[in-house]
């Protein structure tokens, strides 16, 4: 057998390998396949079912986390057919590839290729979210970005040069994409783009760069910035925080959670073999780098200096953002975060490796040592799924796939169990967390009441199901026995009437002045020249289903003048912001002696929130106002 048919064997085995890799990490980790789907895999799985623009061009109304995955997954959907969950299968791993087709490219060899492909597409345990979560796209993007700006030739080539116009704008947009995907690519691009620059300086002895590269950058720069700053304009929700810092104090308390944490998985508090192995194989490993570069037994290559640079900048500065981020710190530093420190010092090592200076025999136990770390890092996931955390590797899809049986039902759960419960079955499924949870979508709280049958899954913020209970201002009666489905303790609840008698202090008095204490309870009692065209009633800021309505308000009082308008009866939602119906009220209906109803019908066509019913004074009579009766026709 020729040199060249062993190399193309070799190729062969290689690709084939990789491949292998790809498709038995999509069968562990991929969002259909994954026995741990947490919340954020179940909002971009339903974000991609319930897609509309512009209003989720971030993260159901968010002004952070770009919406790529789902908006990617709208052409597996429509063009294919697949579910929602599928595309957003499809879509994460299809940007994995391109991430690591990216990072592949920055390593010479075929072992480093293949080893880099069980760092990335089997990341340790405590990283497992690079398959999932917003950093592993975006640095996957970036990564992809690498690849095109190695294909780029200026040398002997005109500005009008199609094939480089061609891979400035596939590189801007990838870049944009990033920025899009997560505000911290930012920083990783801007490290990128300078070591570049600095790489051409020393190489060509020039400041000045391509008109093409400057025209893309400038373009790039100006309009990304004002479509970020667009997108942010749809959010309705602002993240508190998000941009914040933290002072050296709030930094040494980050720096203490991450080390505490270490030590109790070093130390085996988790009861996690592989993890604790790999916790401690990993250190030595660099251990051991770091004193090969200090005896300068590692020579990187002239071409590969400026990715070792890039890699090495881009571990310690984005580091430094996560310790000096308040948002980090308020989310306990999460493990999530330190998904781009994994990436690219894993990358870094492997190109360390290759570029070791040493016998043979030296290099191959390297090698073999990194191979260990790296199958041991691998193993981790697997194992704790199977063994510690979930301790099973059934996919959360085929849980939700019990609830199925139900039918089409609405379910109100805590935060973590809402979205990824019904992201498999959106169809069929219609979740949300419960009031006091936060709850990302409310759009989605009118659906689960519409359903045909409704159930409160207990697990996670309840001990027991009541005999009654109110969630989003509806009241709730238990319907039948509890139920065990999925693993998840459930029970039905069926909608009482929401008809009621709203008195102070449910309602809300505009001044404490206008409160009066009778036998029958708390009134607003409001004289002639008090409060002149102004609420003096508000509340009770109720939640209401579509179907027909009318409120009675009881009311007495007298005017000097007959037959003149004292006051306004106004049904509002939203404060103010949805008018529903309203009535005048005149002198000469009002008696000094008794209470008398004034109402005011209306119909509702869709689920309401913050129902106000209010009494606007225009003066001219005493009133007193006993209750507000809301009746379900």
């Amino acid at each position: 057998m020729t040199l060249q048919e062993n190399d193309k064997r070799s190729q062969l085995l290689f690709v084939t390998a990789v491949c292998a890799i790809i498709v038995v990490s999509y069968s562990f980790y991929a969002s259909s396949n994954y026995p741990l789907l947490n919340s954020d895999d179940g909002m971009a799985i339903l974000m991609a079912h319930y897609f509309e623009l512009p209003r989720d061009v971030y993260c159901w109304g968010q002004d952070r986390l770009g919406s790529l995955i789902p908006l990617m997954s709208q052409g597996f959907m429509k063009g294919f057919g697949a579910s929602a969950m599928t595309a957003v299968s499809l879509s994460n791993y299809f940007i994995l590839i391109l991430g690591y087709i990216g990072f592949s490219g920055l390593i010479k060899t075929r072992y480093g290729k293949l080893v880099f492909a069980l760092i990335w597409f089997f990341p340790f345990q405590r990283f497992i979210d690079l398959t999932r979560y917003t950093i592993g796209v975006e640095y996957s993007l970036i990564a992809f970005a690498i690849f095109l700006i190695l294909k780029l030739n200026f040398e002997n080539k005109s500005f009008f040069y199609w094939k480089n116009h061609l891979l400035l704008l596939a590189i801007n947009t990838v870049f944009g994409a990033a920025l899009w995907a997560s505000d911290l690519s930012i920083v990783t691009i801007s490290i990128l783009l300078t070591v570049l620059y600095i790489h051409h300086f020393i190489r060509k002895r020039t400041f000045v760069i391509r008109k093409e590269v400057i025209l893309y950058t400038v373009g790039g720069i100006v309009g990304w910035t004002y479509f970020i700053l667009l997108a942010k304009s749809y959010a309705v929700a602002k993240t508190e925080d998000f941009a914040s810092l933290n002072g050296i104090y709030e930094m040494l308390e980050g720096l203490s959670i991450m080390f505490r944490s270490t030590f109790d998985v070093m130390l085996y508090s988790e009861q996690d073999f592989f993890t604790t192995l790999y916790t401690w194989l990993a250190p030595v490993f660099i251990i051991v780098i770091a004193t090969l570069i200090i005896r300068k037994k590692i020579n990187v290559s002239n071409d590969q200096r400026k990715w070792v640079t890039f890699l090495l900048l881009d571990f310690c500065l984005v580091m430094g953002v996560i310790l000096l981020s308040r948002w980090v710190l308020i989310n306990e530093m999460g493990r999530r975060y330190f998904v781009a420190s994994y990436i690219t010092m894993s990358l870094l090592i492997v190109i360390l490796v290759e570029n070791a200076v040493l016998t043979q025999r030296n290099k191959q136990l390297l090698k073999a040592g990194l191979l260990v770390v790296v199958l041991v890092g691998a193993i981790s996931p697997i194992f704790n799924m199977r063994f510690v955390e979930g301790k099973t590797l059934r996919s959360m899809k085929s849980v939700s796939k019990e609830f199925t049986q139900l039918g089409d039902i609405g379910l109100i759960t805590a935060y973590w169990n809402a979205y990824r419960i019904s992201c498999a079955y959106p169809e069929t499924i219609v979740a949300t967390p419960d009031d006091l949870s936060d709850v990302k979508n409310r759009e989605l709280v009118p659906l689960v009441f519409a359903q045909p049958k409704l159930y409160v899954v207990r697990d996670g913020w309840m001990t027991s199901f009541p005999d009654t209970m109110i969630q989003f201002k509806i009241p709730l009666k238990r319907v039948g026995k509890e139920q065990i489905v999925g693993g998840h303790h459930i029970q039905q609840y069926k909608r009482l009437s929401l008809s009621k008698v709203y008195r102070l202090p449910e309602m809300h008095a505009s001044n404490e002045a206008f409160v009066e204490t009778t036998e029958t309870g708390q009134v607003t009692h409001v004289k002639p020249t008090e409060a002149v065209d102004q609420f003096v009633l508000s509340g009770p800021n109720c939640t209401l289903v579509p179907g027909n309505y009318k409120v009675r308000y009881k009311i007495k009082g007298k005017a000097s003048v007959s037959d003149t308008l004292v006051g306004q009866l106004i049904v509002s939602a939203e404060y103010g912001q949805i008018a529903i119906g309203q009535r005048n009220v005149k002198a000469n209906e009002l008696s000094p002696n008794e209470f008398r109803f004034f109402e005011v019908r209306f119909h509702l066509k869709e689920f309401t929130f913050n129902v106000e019913f209010l009494f606007k004074n225009t003066g001219n009579a005493e009133l007193v106002i006993e209750a507000a009766e809301l009746v379900e026709e």
